[in-house]
């Protein structure tokens, strides 16, 4: 399908089937129940309520209704899309007509089953302000709240539009890049039909990263030359430039990089991998049980020399690049089902 442009118009009762058959299905998908209402009482309900009551546009696309939006200053009463429209920027669309015209916050309900629509409005602006059983399907359901002038977090999807490309990134290294390369130019794709299967999904890739760290080293070149196999997209967002997107990505309440998000076509998280596969962890922790204790004069000393050895067995191991690449695919297998 071709992305075509929505034209938002005011809701005209010409469109009442059409929206109502959108609106039904869509909250069918979302919630996995049927409407409880008879779609005869339920155009009753849009033609003499909802419109009477809030503000309600549609989203029309070539003509067909893609999208819904019943809303006043205050609340957002509904909010459906097209299934054959989801993921194209209608939702945040009509969601920005209502925050235009609200006067200082907007509440809305959704339920706690429908995952999708909570990340949705926890990715433009809105939190948890409480939770109940507010509705006639008698489902547990979430208050959210959005408030004029704060701050609205940035999406991983937007972290991502806004990144470099792991060519560029690399081609730019000021620090470890020869090494990075030479991870790069050394290691060869097992051929285990694993590229082949990743080509046939539209995932991409964000890598929260930083050039000093030695396990970037190795993993970024090990993960770009598998994403470019496969004809995918990786890019690349800097730790310590913005720390909020690490702070959702925490290992052990720690900033680890790298850590690599796993998103859909649609820009949604469907997973992560990171900093480190298992068999490197272990390799790590004998490592540093070896270290002296932090009060020993020989501390520092001995574990810059530790962070020396590893950079060079992650240079020069091959075995290491294989661990890398098995974790990482196990990880991605089991989103895409292979």
């Amino acid at each position: 399908m071709s992305v075509v442009k929505p034209i938002i118009i005011p809701y005209e009762s010409k469109y009442a089937e059409e929206t109502l058959e959108m609106w039904r299905n869509s909250k069918e998908q979302a919630i996995g129940q049927k409407e409880i209402h008879s779609f005869k009482n339920h155009v009753s309900f849009l033609n003499e309520i909802l419109i009477k009551e809030y503000q309600v546009y549609l989203a029309l696309i070539d003509g067909t209704v893609a999208g819904m939006i019943a809303f006043h200053d205050a609340e957002i009463s509904q909010l459906y899309i097209h299934q054959d429209y989801q993921g194209m920027g209608i939702g945040k669309l009509l969601l920005k007509l209502a925050k235009e015209q609200a006067k200082e916050s907007l509440q809305l309900y959704t339920f706690e089953v429908n995952k999708r629509a909570q990340f949705f409005y926890e990715k433009n602006g809105f939190e948890i302000i409480g939770s109940g059983y507010e509705n006639e399907e008698n489902l547990p359901d979430i208050l959210y709240q959005w408030k004029k002038g704060e701050k609205e977090m940035k999406s991983e999807q937007q972290y991502y539009e806004e990144g470099q490309t792991i060519q560029v990134y690399m081609d730019g290294m000021s620090t470890l890049k020869e090494e990075s390369f030479e991870v790069y130019n050394n290691f060869t794709l097992p051929n285990d039909g694993f590229v082949e299967e990743l080509k046939k999904h539209s995932l991409h890739f964000l890598t929260i990263t930083e050039d000093w760290c030695g396990d970037a080293m190795v993993i970024n070149p090990v993960l770009r030359k598998l994403v470019e196999a496969s004809g995918l997209e990786m890019r690349v967002a800097l730790r310590d430039a913005d720390t909020d997107l690490i702070d959702r990505h925490l290992t052990n309440g720690g900033r680890a990089i790298p850590m690599v998000l796993i998103l859909n076509d649609q820009g949604e998280i469907v997973g992560k991998w990171g900093p480190r596969a298992p068999e490197v962890q272990e390799i790590v922790n004998k490592v540093r049980a070896a270290l002296p204790d932090k009060d020993d004069p020989t501390f520092a000393e001995k574990q810059e020399a530790m962070f020396v050895d590893l950079r060079e067995m992650y240079r020069t191991d091959s075995e290491i690049w294989g661990y890398v690449y098995e974790s990482f695919k196990g990880t991605v297998a089991e989103i895409i089902g292979a």
